[in-house]
């Protein structure tokens, strides 16, 4: 990408700036050349000024900077949640050979977490792959444990992959993960990242029989407001209702609810999650019957 003065220097030409309208009162007339000449860097203060003035976001800055691409197709994690979701083993091998001893304790992470997904998703694969060390599995839990607050890329990767984790671990870290979201109630895009973090963690709750967890964050989803703008996301918070009921013995209002999920589901153009509804309605009743039936008898 261009130096970000370069990009400052189009942006501000196209718009029919001068420099003086730019950047008068927040740098000199010569810094105000070399930044644009892509000499020199501002600090983060007057760079976010030059951006007002310019009418611009950080994101739309970088958007433009970038060639009119999110930054994130070329970030490390985008690499890896690309390769994770179409189970490129290759890739994936190849994000961990070459991470695995980075100096940034990040790029560590993502190489970690590549060879956990290797192992824990693809069992059936020729040869084998080899797990996580234990070091590697401590340090992977410590860098999210350790943390006071978590950036979207921490809670990014506990929401797509929590499951990597042990159940006590889990339990530790959603709360690490949803007290951090909580603090970017403000920054676009916040209810659906939330919405997605609650209604996956409590599906899984429910599926490996943690019911007394699962009620927990339903009663947590239940405090986001609905909106229409997320109608997609607030049908599977009601299909968590389902599940909920399922659990609970409550089959005919379970069932009821599952029910108007697909319908919602099929009339958005999502027939194949309109068919996973009622099945996973169907598969966590037969759990929890199934579970009953072992501790009467035992």
């Amino acid at each position: 990408m261009d130096h970000p003065g370069i990009t400052a220097r189009t942006i501000r030409l196209s718009k029919g700036f001068s420099q003086k309208e730019i950047y008068t009162g927040i740098i000199s007339k010569s810094f105000a050349i070399s930044f644009e000449q892509g000499k020199v860097m501002l600090n983060y203060f007057d760079f976010i000024q030059v951006l007002d003035r310019l009418s611009l976001s950080w994101n739309e800055f970088e958007f433009i900077r970038g060639g009119y691409q999110n930054p994130e197709n070329v970030s490390l994690w985008r690499q890896f949640a690309e390769a994770a979701n179409t189970k490129n083993r290759v890739q994936l091998e190849d994000i961990y050979r070459v991470h695995q001893a980075d100096k940034s304790d990040f790029g560590k992470v993502v190489a970690y977490l590549s060879r956990a997904f290797l192992h824990n998703m693809m069992p059936e694969s020729v040869p084998p792959s080899e797990p996580c060390t234990d070091k590697e599995t401590q340090f992977l839990i410590h860098y999210l444990i350790d943390k006071e607050s978590w950036t979207l890329d921490e809670t990014n990767l506990f929401t797509s992959f929590y499951y990597l984790f042990e159940e006590r671990t889990q339990e530790v870290l959603i709360r690490i993960c949803y007290r951090s979201l909580q603090r970017y109630r403000e920054y676009p895009g916040y209810p659906e990242r939330m919405y997605n973090l609650l209604t996956n963690y409590i599906a899984h709750c429910y599926e490996t029989l943690r019911r007394s967890e699962g009620d927990e964050w339903l009663n947590r989803l239940r405090e986001i407001p609905r909106s229409k703008a997320y109608l997609h996301q607030a049908t599977n918070a009601r299909l968590c209702e389902a599940i909920h009921c399922a659990a609970h013995g409550r089959e005919e209002e379970g069932r009821k609810t599952a029910e108007e999920c697909s319908t919602v589901f099929q009339v958005l153009g999502f027939p194949q999650e309109a068919k996973a509804a009622l099945e996973e309605f169907e598969e966590i009743l037969a759990l929890y019957r199934g579970n009953e039936h072992r501790e009467k008898r035992g």
